[in-house]
């Protein structure tokens, strides 16, 4: 099923804007709930990817547990980025060069090492 089928809480960002705190956190929950075996979330767009967290694609994606506590929440939520790059850019923060290369040899491994078989 089409991730944008499946979800009718997906909002525009003027919609947020005039939510009540406890709706923004419920809809919060419902995106990127640790837990869920929904869909990836990306962290900047909202969108969701078209496979779920349980997918093998899912191990393509950088992937942080937002802890911050914004929402009033003190679980961590797991959110997704097409790369470390984008979470840098997104949350102006600089990740050490060591998280990147990291990254980007689990990548390495992981997919580069399938296609060989293949």
């Amino acid at each position: 099923m089409n991730p944008e089928q499946e979800h009718d809480w997906d909002i525009t960002s003027e919609d947020y804007d005039d939510m009540e705190n406890e709706d923004k956190v419920a809809h919060l929950e419902d995106i990127f709930n640790p837990t869920s075996s929904g869909y990836c979330y990306n962290g900047v767009t909202k969108r969701a990817y078209p496979f779920k967290k349980s997918h093998p694609d899912a191990k393509k994606l950088f992937s942080v547990h937002d802890s911050k506590g914004n929402s009033g929440r003190t679980d961590p939520y797991k959110i997704y980025y097409d790369t470390p790059e984008q979470y840098s850019r997104h949350r102006k923060i600089k990740l050490q060069p060591g998280v990147i290369n990291a990254f980007y040899e689990r990548q390495r491994l992981l997919f580069d090492s399938k296609n060989e078989l293949s």
